[in-house]
């Protein structure tokens, strides 16, 4: 399976969570509207900037996170899995958010690896007021975890290793036809309209 920069951007707008995307050398190539709110940068800001220069991660003593020699992109290159981690990052007013982070690698039409991030700002930072639900907040909560079948749990984690309906008919010895049913079946599940908000929605919510 494989995406296009303009599908990714299309498909973090749709997510509540700040979320952005990096390529291989390190330049911001998606920022939604969650992340604009969240730490007041905007998207034009944000687009083309080196993620380390701009995000400026840090550990909870202050030590740098991000760094030119991205560890994310060294993990994923040596089949290491990458699991949440907690970071301060910086927001445009200079002072630093904490966010716990959930990463997934997608793999674009021209075969290169774009990693997301999706933030989960921790409670009493961020930089809008509308960042946190307050007391007496009358938002709708997010809606209750999916259940998945065991044959469609390991579809969608077909899905976010980037396999497309081809490799999963070799992987799991089945037709297109049962491929293509297990997919609409997740999509219906997750509430979402492509193979790539699937992805999106199953790092989010820690499902793969």
């Amino acid at each position: 399976m494989r995406f296009t920069l303009e599908s990714l951007a299309e498909s973090l707008e749709r997510t509540t969570d700040p979320a952005f995307a990096v390529d291989g050398e390190g330049n911001i190539t998606a920022w939604n509207l969650a992340a604009e709110t969240a730490l007041g940068f905007s998207q034009r800001n944000a687009l083309g900037k080196i993620c380390f220069e701009f995000i400026c991660g840090k550990d909870a003593f202050g030590n740098q996170v991000c760094q030119r020699e991205c560890l994310v992109f060294r993990s994923l290159r040596e089949g290491r899995p990458v699991r949440r981690f907690r970071m301060h990052v910086r927001a445009d007013t200079g002072h630093y958010v904490e966010a716990e982070c959930a990463t997934l690698s997608v793999v674009g039409s021209t075969g290169e690896a774009t990693i997301i991030h999706l933030l989960r700002m921790l409670p009493g930072t961020g930089h809008g007021p509308k960042t946190h639900p307050r007391r007496g907040d009358t938002r709708p909560l997010r809606r209750a975890m999916p259940t998945l079948t065991p044959r469609e749990a390991e579809i969608l984690g077909l899905l976010a290793a980037g396999k497309s309906t081809g490799e999963m008919v070799k992987d799991l010895g089945v037709s297109p036809a049962t491929v293509r049913t297990h997919v609409e079946n997740v999509l219906r599940k997750l509430e979402v309209h492509s193979r790539l908000e699937a992805v999106v929605v199953a790092a989010r919510d820690n499902l793969v």
